[in-house]
This record gives structure tokens, C-alpha cells and sequence, in this order.
């Protein structure tokens, strides 16, 4: 739902004007070129069928009906790249986590769930169907003590106006935080 469609087609012979009804709605004003080069766009909201409507002196002909089905939106698809399902770090020093995000509607928006705590990774700077990037946080600087340990997730959102926001997340790594001076 929300995405719109761009039709285009060529008639065997030439026609006066030309009109499309999506679904049960009226049928709206369709582009002619040169009397047989059809083109239109609608907005797909449900599944149904699009018709074109031909006029050429008193008659109407009509084009086979076109199916429409929709698709439910997906959720983003969220990477996680780390060295380890388990990462042991010093509480001062940044977590060595690479991500990447991608949606056919757009990615919204990125943040680490850090235990229970969402933390704000990237906004996008315009709509983007993809974003990658690094964690560049400390354990410190996330909150965390020498002696915890949490699960991490990155999470990112889409922005599917339509049907709503969704989240998609990474799979989870154990974060163990160490004092300054790492041991084993």
C-alpha cells in the first residue's frame, strides 16, 4: 500500500483519448501519444484490478481488467557485523561493530538497543532506501560499568507512511564490559 504505480502501453489502432479506473473509483484522465501510446499512475491501496478506457468517436472500448495485489510492508533488514556473538571490551574504548540497514519504503531512522536502553545511532539526511555505518560508542558512554553484561541490538526503522513504521532488528551480540585494564 502507498506505492505508486506507473502503467504504460500501446494500443493496435489509434484512439481520441483514453482514461484508467482503478479499482470501483471513477475512471480518470490517461495520457495519449501520437492516438495509441497509453500511459497513467495510481497509487496502489488495496488488491482489485486497473482498466483502460478507450474512446474513439461515440464508442468506448475497454482493455483487458489488470490485476492488483498488495503486498503487506516488510519490516527493514538490519546487519550486524562484529568478530563475535560475545564481545569482551575495556569500558573506555569503542565497540568494534559495523551495521547496515535497507528498505524498499526508506530507512527512517537507526538506534542500538542496549539492554533496555534505545540509543540513537544515524538519522538520515533524505530519504534512503539504505544506510550503513559504524558504532562509535564506549561501553562508558552507553552508561555501562566494569562487570556488566548486555545483550546489543541494532534496530532501524522505515518510513512507511501508509501502513506505519516498523522495525526491523539485527541479530543480538553479549557485550561484556571490562575494567581499563583487560584480563582474562
Amino acid at each position: 500500500p502507498g506505492t505508486r504505480v506507473d502503467v504504460s502501453a500501446r494500443t493496435a489502432e489509434p484512439f481520441e483519448r483514453a482514461s484508467l479506473r482503478v479499482l470501483d473509483d471513477e475512471p480518470v484522465q490517461a495520457e495519449l501519444a501520437e492516438g495509441r501510446d497509453l500511459s497513467a499512475s495510481f497509487v496502489i491501496r488495496e488488491n482489485g484490478s486497473y482498466q483502460f478506457h478507450l474512446h474513439s468517436s461515440q464508442t468506448v472500448s475497454l482493455s483487458p481488467e489488470f490485476g492488483i495485489e498488495v503486498e503487506p510492508d516488510l519490516a527493514p533488514t538490519v546487519e550486524l557485523q562484529a568478530t563475535s556473538d560475545r564481545i569482551e571490551i575495556e569500558y573506555n574504548r569503542r565497540l568494534p561493530i559495523a551495521w547496515s540497514a535497507r528498505d524498499d519504503f526508506g530507512v527512517d531512522r537507526v538506534e542500538a538497543i542496549v539492554g533496555e536502553k534505545a540509543v540513537p545511532i544515524r538519522d538520515p539526511l533524505e530519504n534512503s532506501l539504505g544506510m550503513e555505518g559504524s558504532f562509535r560508542k564506549t561501553p562508558q558512554e552507553l552508561g555501562l560499568e566494569p562487570g556488566q553484561e548486555v545483550e546489543l541490538v541494532i534496530r532501524a526503522w522505515d518510513n512507511d507512511e501508509v501502513s506505519g513504521s516498523k522495525p526491523g532488528d539485527s541479530r543480538s551480540i553479549r557485550v561484556k564490559v571490562l575494567g581499563p585494564q583487560a584480563s582474562s
